[in-house]
């Protein structure tokens, strides 16, 4: 209110536009009820339907319906957006569930394509490869006594042991996730 008067309906258009974070209307009025539904988003026979209901805007003395005010009484009763006659809202909803159900699927497809591992086999793996590099650390510690004092070929032979049984478990461990991801899915 502006010094005690009532907002004009322009000036309702207006903060009811901003409150949505919409563009205000151009028009202030529809002159009837198909200019009014395309305003707000809907077909005429759910004006019609809504004008049924009694608690509705209604239109002024001249025909016209203010548009803030059926803004208003919209938002009040959550109609717009869950509006089940307007064919537009219901296009929406169907390409929406399409998409899901898409999405869905290809997640589907992923999981038998074994593009992504169950967390299980993660834990698991990881504990395997843990290990691993546990034995590695300590195999390599332990080899340096075994190498002091030795020819520099018969140190590096001994190396060379340590090297490849290092290797052939880091190989296991790939084996068994090629096996893994060519194995039937659960």
């Amino acid at each position: 209110m502006q010094s005690g008067k009532a907002l004009t309906p322009g000036e309702v258009n207006l903060l009811e536009a901003i409150k949505g974070g919409n563009a205000p209307e151009s028009k202030t009025y529809a002159a009837d009820q198909s200019e009014l539904a395309e305003a707000l988003g809907v077909n005429r026979k759910t004006i019609q339907r809504w004008l049924k209901r009694g608690d509705s805007p209604g239109s002024r003395p001249d025909g016209r319906y203010e548009i803030a005010a059926w803004r208003v009484f919209l938002q009040g009763k959550g109609s717009i957006a869950g509006d089940d006659d307007n064919p537009e809202s219901q296009a929406k909803l169907r390409a929406r569930q399409f998409l899901l159900q898409n999405q869905m699927l290809e997640e589907k497809l992923a999981v038998l394509r074994r593009d992504y591992v169950p967390a299980i086999d993660v834990e698991k793996w990881g504990g395997e490869l843990r290990a691993a590099i546990r034995k590695i650390v300590t195999q390599i510690h332990l080899a340096a006594p075994s190498v002091v004092g030795v020819s520099v070929p018969e140190a590096e032979a001994r190396l060379k042991d340590v090297e490849d049984e290092i290797l052939q478990q880091l190989r296991l461990i790939g084996e068994k996730l090629s096996a893994w991801k060519h194995e039937p899915a659960r």
